[in-house]
């Protein structure tokens, strides 16, 4: 039997700010294990309780989180750039998340919990929501379906481009809020989806007549074959080939849409993000056989696991952590060297050191007596000292900029 994925991948360093492999703030770290350590505490007891096994297929995907965790280790102990072993980290982590999440959702289904589609299906009615006329206009608009069919599938590789994008661009925080989300989501919808297994709308309405007919062949029903196999079935292995995306409530494909929107956020391409994911949403009721109640559901996950990452310090530290983990050069990207624009910004005083400084007469004589500002010569300048001030007023002028004159004999002519 394959073991599945340690939690120990992300643990907290003893008396330290960062985790031990990778950086990540103690908070964060520790946020991360506790989710991987809960769903695998999840499919132990699953295991226990129905008397399955997993099958030794499942073995590759622990060899490559583990090997993913090496090579983390090896990046950092020798100080290569944090590009290169955060991406070993995410790889780990979203292979170890998918692995239990997968596992968890499939075998929770042998625990013959009953099955939840007439309690969705009564949400549904409750906001005024008729999934059977959605599904029945979508199949009359082949143009649609075909649109909502390739924006449901692009779900999954849009959330891998938005990783891709903060690792490329180098917004170390970034990336790691939206991993840390995407992982939160995975694992709060495997351990809340044991309690409300269902079919699906397609399947629950009988609509399954409408494939080909307008829907595309599997629309809302691709994972029907698993679900029976895993809830009604009595295979105790589990294997690879086995397993689908089986979950009805909540929504994972919301989560993913909400998910794109976040990673794009603050990008130019911000404007394609937020109408992609509301297709996204939309799609999820034709093509993924999802009650309205699913996709409220799965925005209330998006929204914990968002929260709590960034409550985890996801977004906040990861820079300070990359420039203890990176190279001399990566840590140089903070130094930023200045632009011509910065050049030719005038600095003010204060950046020379000349304000908050004690305005002392100067002691140095003047060059010649009676030396004053050009700009004092007239007849109201009587009653002032050669320097140019008025009778008992303090002296404001910086020692290193007092004008001088050449000429003292012109400055008793004006006088006189």
């Amino acid at each position: 039997m394959a073991s599945p994925v340690a939690p120990a991948v992300l643990m907290p360093g003893a008396g330290r700010d960062d985790a031990v492999l990778v950086g990540l703030p103690a908070r964060l770290a520790g946020l991360l294990t506790a989710v991987l350590s809960l769903s695998l505490a999840a499919l132990l007891a699953i295991l226990a309780a129905t008397g399955m096994a997993l099958g030794t297929d499942l073995a590759r995907f622990v060899l490559l989180a583990a090997a993913m965790v090496a090579l983390a280790g090896y990046c950092r102990w020798r100080s290569l750039p944090w590009r290169l072993s955060d991406s070993a980290v995410v790889v780990a982590f979203v292979t170890g998340s998918l692995l239990l999440c997968g596992l968890v959702s499939c075998t929770g289904l042998r625990l013959g919990l009953p099955l939840a589609d007439g309690l969705l299906a009564r949400g549904d009615g409750l906001v005024g929501f008729d999934v059977r006329k959605v599904v029945a206009f979508t199949a009359s608009q082949p143009a649609i379906a075909v649109l909502l069919h390739f924006v449901y599938n692009a779900s999954g590789p849009l959330c891998i481009a938005a990783v891709a994008w903060r690792l490329v661009a180098g917004d170390r925080a970034g990336m790691w809020r939206i991993v840390a989300t995407i992982g939160i989501a995975m694992h709060l919808t495997g351990l809340v989806s044991i309690l409300f297994p269902a079919r699906g709308a397609i399947s629950a309405f009988g609509l399954q007549s409408l494939q080909g007919q307008g829907l595309p062949v599997g629309a809302g029903t691709y994972f029907a074959k698993e679900f029976a196999r895993f809830y009604a079935g009595s295979d105790p292995i589990v294997s690879l080939k086995d397993m689908n995306g089986i979950v009805c409530f909540p929504s994972f494909h919301t989560v993913m849409a909400l998910v794109i929107v976040q990673g794009f956020a603050a990008t130019r391409l911000k404007w394609l993000a937020v109408p992609w994911g509301a297709l996204t949403i939309v799609s999820t009721v034709p093509m993924g056989g999802h009650y309205v109640v699913d996709l409220a559901g799965g925005s209330l996950v998006w929204l914990s696991a968002y929260l709590l990452a960034g409550w985890a310090g996801a977004g906040r530290s990861a820079d300070r952590a990359a420039r203890a983990t990176g190279s001399a050069a990566e840590r140089g990207e903070a130094r930023r060297a200045p632009s011509w624009p910065d050049l030719l910004q005038p600095k003010p005083l204060s950046h020379v050191g000349l304000l908050n400084q004690p305005q002392e007469r100067s002691h140095v004589e003047p060059r010649r007596q009676g030396h004053r500002s050009r700009r004092n010569f007239g007849n109201g300048d009587r009653g002032r000292d050669p320097d140019g001030r008025g009778a008992g007023q303090p002296d404001r002028r910086e020692p290193a900029m007092v004008p001088r004159h050449r000429d003292s004999r012109r400055a008793e002519r004006f006088r006189d």
